[in-house]
């Protein structure tokens, strides 16, 4: 499954629509705010960037603690996604926490631990 996929299921589209667009209390709305992101953001391309709510949807659907390290100018902070909810469209949970290096404002490296 696709996280575009996961995140329009409509076992998930209620939690994700809630979490792009507040004040959201149906699934019609949802449906609406979800596609309206995916839409604007031109998430269906390959060449397009995530953004904090593509994190969480990874974060949920893999049932995985992602840190993001951000760093731009002055500011340097790590940011916690843990999954937002666990239902049967979720994977089983997996046994580790991904690490992310957020690039100028608009690319997510995968941090790898250097060995000795």
């Amino acid at each position: 499954m696709s996280l575009i996929n996961f995140m329009l299921d409509p076992a998930n589209v209620l939690a994700f629509g809630r979490l792009v667009r507040a004040g959201i209390y149906y699934d019609t709305d949802a449906l609406k705010a979800v596609r309206s992101h995916i839409n604007r953001h031109k998430l269906y391309l390959e060449t397009s960037w995530s953004t904090e709510y593509e994190v969480f949807a990874a974060a949920t659907m893999f049932q995985v603690k992602i840190m993001v390290f951000s760093e731009y100018s002055n500011y340097r902070d790590w940011h916690t996604y843990v999954p937002r909810f666990t239902n049967e469209t979720c994977m089983t949970p997996m046994k580790v926490m991904l690490y992310l290096y957020h690039i100028n404002c608009n690319h997510y490296d995968l941090v790898i631990p250097v060995l000795d």
